[in-house]
């Protein structure tokens, strides 16, 4: 068996719904691009959920989206979203960003000119265009050990103990009231889904041994070996 201790970032909204980290539940860390920088270059995860809360918030994506949710649809969105990412990785400058925003978007009639202005009105600086290129890149961390209780500031950290290999219990959240043992078999994969920013995505936590009550399980836990389940 194998424990690692997750310290976090731990977001507003979490400390103040959640004075208590649920024990036995499956750990989903973060690594934004904005994440909050601590000791030089060192970026701590956000807290991005366990099976009963998705406590994920990043208010610089659901700002930068905020207009092109409310006037145009989920494809526009993703249009957006690629570009940005490519001006990123390719080091564009402000400027570049801005004509290349232009060029794409101006030919495209894919993506309203309502919302090619917006961009352009929104970016003056290259650091305008980073929150349209964040990425969730959810991780499985574990399955949380124990029961933690904060008195912390709000914005502060928390540590998760947590298995990172061995055999852990999982408590997963009800499904209708049906039994987790009526829906699975011994020896089948646990995947769980993970609620991001208008996405989802499902990670392969483990193979099921037992039951050890109706409505939980015990899994074979690897992080080492995670990977998210095909579309």
């Amino acid at each position: 068996m194998a424990y690692h201790r997750y310290v976090l970032h731990a977001t507003p909204e979490y400390l103040k719904e959640y004075n208590v980290f649920p024990p036995n539940q499956c750990v989903f860390i973060t690594h934004e691009d904005d994440s909050p920088i601590f000791r030089g270059a060192f970026s701590v995860p956000t807290l991005a959920g366990t099976q009963d809360s998705n406590f994920l918030s990043n208010d610089s994506v659901k700002n930068a989206y905020s207009e092109i949710l409310s006037s145009a649809g989920r494809n526009q969105l993703k249009l957006v979203k690629t570009h940005f990412v490519k001006n990123k990785t390719e080091f564009a400058t402000v400027e570049e960003i801005k004509k290349n925003t232009e060029e794409e978007f101006g030919a495209n009639p894919v993506v309203a000119p309502q919302i090619r202005k917006h961009l352009l009105n929104k970016i003056q600086t290259r650091k305008d265009a980073f929150p349209f290129a964040l990425t969730e890149d959810i991780q499985f961390a574990g399955v949380s050990i124990h029961s933690n209780t904060f008195s912390m500031p709000l914005d502060s950290l928390v540590e998760v103990p947590a298995i990172v290999s061995g055999v852990a219990t999982i408590f997963p959240r009800p499904d209708g009231g049906i039994p987790i043992c009526e829906k699975y078999v011994p020896g089948e994969i646990y995947y769980e889904n993970v609620p991001l920013f208008k996405e989802t995505q499902t990670i392969k936590i483990g193979k099921i041994l037992d039951f050890p009550n109706p409505h939980s399980l015990r899994v074979v836990i690897n992080v080492a070996n995670q990977e998210k389940k095909d579309a």
